[in-house]
């Protein structure tokens, strides 16, 4: 009968990275992560302190702003270490509790997206009832729900990719504990978590992203009928901004669900889980910050009395 040896920690092969590119890599992740999360804490702080931005749509900004701090939080602090010190090693618990909040951040993203959505339909479409459904406490349960959903997922994820074995392999081909890796590190019961993220991939990636296509099909079928050509800018303004957002978040999140995870796509793997977890938490602050008047305005004064 065989040995079989298992494992009770991971090692993690970020990019394949020899002594020569490590500075790049980074240089780069340092990059997108300083200027991801000082965007992203200016939002906040901006709508914090700005009454007057105190409405559904930028309280849903910055909810989705907390967001894009906790997605790259999760994963580039970790990177960094194992780049600058060269111990690759994680435990199981440090792997699973890496996992767990990664996937409290996109589950949670990906609703907030459907809420911002459903904000902007009803902003559009029906406008007069804009005050009663998107009320105060009405945002705050539409907020705890996403962040409920997004821990629930989590739990139910987490737990059931604790059960797998590893005794075949501990080697996690990313730069963090994702879950097709993990899925292809296990030794046994990786059937069960596989099933588990089909059904997570259908239920908060599928049928979210089919909900904002179909609150922004209403929303330009009413865009395109009012007749003044400033109306319909000034409309399809308050929706481009969450609109490319939704773009941006789920294309690069299908690339990284479809791309096979074939040693011929090892890097390519790497190169867009990193594009999906930190492109967009900086690209959000940018885009709104650039397409919101009220938002720029703002920003404006605090950088002003701060000079």
């Amino acid at each position: 009968m065989d040995n079989i040896t298992c494992y009770d920690e991971f090692q993690i092969v970020p990019f394949n990275a020899s002594a020569k590119n490590k500075p790049i890599i980074i240089s780069i992740f340092f990059f997108l992560y300083l200027f991801g999360n000082i965007s992203n804490i200016s939002i906040i702080t901006v709508i914090c302190i700005n009454e007057h931005l105190h409405i559904p749509m930028y309280l849903f900004l910055c909810n989705l702003a907390l967001i894009d701090v906790m997605f790259p939080t999760t994963t580039v602090p970790l990177l960094l270490y194992m780049l600058l010190s060269g111990n690759n090693k994680v435990s199981f618990n440090q792997c699973f509790t890496q996992l767990y909040f990664f996937i409290v951040a996109a589950s949670s993203e990906a609703v907030l997206l459907v809420i911002m959505a459903y904000d902007r339909y009803i902003a559009i479409c029906k406008p007069l009832h804009y005050h009663n459904v998107l009320s105060r406490r009405n945002c705050t349960k539409f907020i705890l729900i996403s962040w409920t959903v997004g821990n629930m997922n989590a739990i139910e994820l987490t737990s059931t990719a604790s059960a797998m074995s590893f005794c075949n392999s501990n080697i996690i081909n990313q730069y963090f504990c994702e879950p097709k890796a993990l899925i292809k590190a296990a030794s046994a019961h990786s059937d069960i978590f596989y099933d588990a993220i089909y059904a997570d991939f259908f239920f908060l990636g599928l049928w979210p992203l089919l909900g904002c296509l179909t609150s922004y099909a209403k929303v330009i079928s009413v865009i395109l009928s009012i007749k003044s050509k400033e109306g319909r800018q000034k409309a399809f303004s308050t929706c481009s901004s969450h609109l490319t957002i939704i773009i941006i978040y789920y294309g690069s999140s299908a690339l990284n669900f479809l791309l096979s995870s074939t040693e011929y796509f090892l890097f390519q793997e790497q190169l867009i889980t990193a594009l999906y977890a930190n492109i967009p938490p900086m690209i959000n602050p940018l885009i709104y910050s650039l397409r919101s008047k009220e938002l720029k305005e703002a920003m404006q004064k605090i950088f002003k009395s701060i000079a």
